[in-house]
């Protein structure tokens, strides 16, 4: 497999693709389209043969599968065969178990810093090299203090990325955290996407720019995005 891949929707963002070991921070506008923008780069990278792996913090996995098959996949037959996963950390929240639910775990960034070190530890090749999008890594505020979820993030998830050389995007809300916590943030990860929402005299228009990429030629500029029928995001301009 190759070392890199494209995705159609930041191929103009992004002249050279993604590395994989990538970890990206989305930080979005709570009234933006960020959540339609995660489908397409799940989408865009199934169709390129890139398996993922899709975290729901604050959407169910009904949602999650229904919002795949608006793009025309067969899920459960790729969730069959282990090319997408969905990890469900939305139905330990709300208080109830379904079938549907593909784990039950606490929101404790302590008890998930003990899984990510088992799965340096024993991790496969069908871990290795997937796009693994979180649709709202803010939830683990409402768990977790900062510095617990800062210490996570530094000793855990950033060297599980490098480990099982995923491109990791995690996604927080702008204007609900402390600026010394999403500095932090910003200063472990390789590349920072902006998602906002415009008022214009027509209504409501969405945007989208890279903030920064390290060691790699990108272009800054924010571009407007337009939503078709079936979901996916594409840049207007």
């Amino acid at each position: 497999m190759a070392a890199r891949m494209n995705l159609p929707l930041l191929d103009n963002l992004l002249p050279d693709g993604l590395e994989f070991g990538t970890a990206l921070l989305v930080e979005f506008a709570p009234e933006s389209c960020w959540y339609e923008v995660s489908f397409t780069l799940a989408a865009q990278a199934l169709r390129q043969g890139v398996r993922c792996e899709y975290h729901d913090l604050s959407h169910s996995p009904t949602e999650i599968r229904r919002g795949m098959a608006d793009f025309g996949f067969d899920v459960p037959r790729l969730e069959k065969e282990d090319v997408i996963r969905i990890i469900d950390d939305y139905t330990a929240q709300v208080g109830f178990k379904k079938p549907e639910a593909s784990r039950e775990t606490s929101l404790r960034v302590a008890d998930w810093s003990i899984l990510a070190s088992q799965k340096m530890k024993a991790s496969s090749e069908s871990d290795k090299r997937r796009v693994h999008i979180d649709d709202n890594t803010s939830i683990l505020s409402r768990y977790n203090k900062e510095n617990e979820i800062l210490d996570y993030w530094r000793t855990r998830l950033i060297p599980l990325s490098r480990s099982l050389e995923q491109v990791m995007l995690h996604s927080l809300v702008k204007g609900v955290h402390s600026e010394p916590f999403i500095n932090q943030l910003e200063s472990w990860h390789d590349g920072i996407i902006d998602i906002k929402t415009a008022e214009v005299e027509k209504g409501l228009e969405h945007y989208m720019r890279i903030r920064t990429m390290r060691r790699k030629d990108y272009d800054s500029k924010w571009r407007r995005l337009e939503l078709r029928d079936n979901g996916e995001v594409v840049i207007a301009d």
